[in-house]
């Protein structure tokens, strides 16, 4: 069972964000992967690479597979700390970021909530995000979609909307599957980490959506596609 949510909007909404951080699961400020990175070619062909630094676990694994397309998708990890993945025009991939680790609680004492991701660049199609955590024999899993545009610093992934039953507080395993619908994602991704839940009223999700997209829409004008 997946659990499908609407995100983008909790950001350019401007909901405030409790000050602590509990866990960072990954800044990509270690472990740099430069052009090519992890890199493939369409639309049956992968790709893997571990980087070493100072993310939980001391190490990420980014796999990448192509779904569609004859040209290609590179991976990299880029400063000044971002995670960049750049399909061609034509191409749709999915690409799994993972790490593992010893026993975590991931709740920091019941103190942390969800996990905050960080997009510090418009992207340019819908994107789903598939967040998985693992205790070693249970596995919780959440769906987040990021509609076309989506930017910003903190966007919540609440616990309590995963699916599945892993103890959160003693969590071996993290990952994030990140794919579209569409052909030519090009994306970034700053940070993940875990934080208590955003302060402040969250909008009704019709409302919030309709006032994020008008939001949104001033993003699309002069917005480029990076090749």
């Amino acid at each position: 069972m997946k659990i499908s949510t609407k995100l983008a909007t909790m950001t350019v909404l401007g909901l405030s964000v409790g000050s602590a951080q509990a866990l960072t699961i990954d800044s990509f400020n270690d472990g740099l992967l430069p052009f090519p990175g992890v890199f493939a070619s369409g639309p049956a062909g992968t790709d893997s690479d571990t980087q070493g630094g100072s993310m939980l676990g001391s190490s990420r694994t980014i796999d990448l597979q192509m779904l569609a397309g004859t040209g290609t998708t590179a991976v990299t990890v880029i400063a000044p700390g971002v995670l960049d993945i750049n399909n061609g025009v034509n191409e749709r991939s999915e690409v799994t970021v993972s790490w593992a680790f010893s026993a975590t609680d991931f709740t920091d004492g019941t103190t942390s909530t969800g996990l905050f991701m960080s997009l510090p660049s418009a992207i340019d199609n819908p994107m789903d995000v598939l967040f998985s955590l693992s205790d070693g024999g249970s596995t919780s899993t959440s769906t987040v979609t990021f509609p076309d545009g989506a930017s910003g610093d903190d966007f919540f992934i609440p616990f309590a909307g995963f699916a599945g039953s892993a103890d959160l507080t003693q969590l071996t395993s993290a990952s994030v599957q990140i794919s579209s619908s569409q052909n030519g994602l090009d994306t970034q991704i700053d940070f993940i980490e875990t934080r208590p839940q955003p302060t402040g009223p969250v909008p009704e999700p019709s409302i919030a959506l309709l006032t994020g997209f008008s939001l949104l829409g001033a993003g699309f004008i002069g917005k480029k596609k990076r090749k």
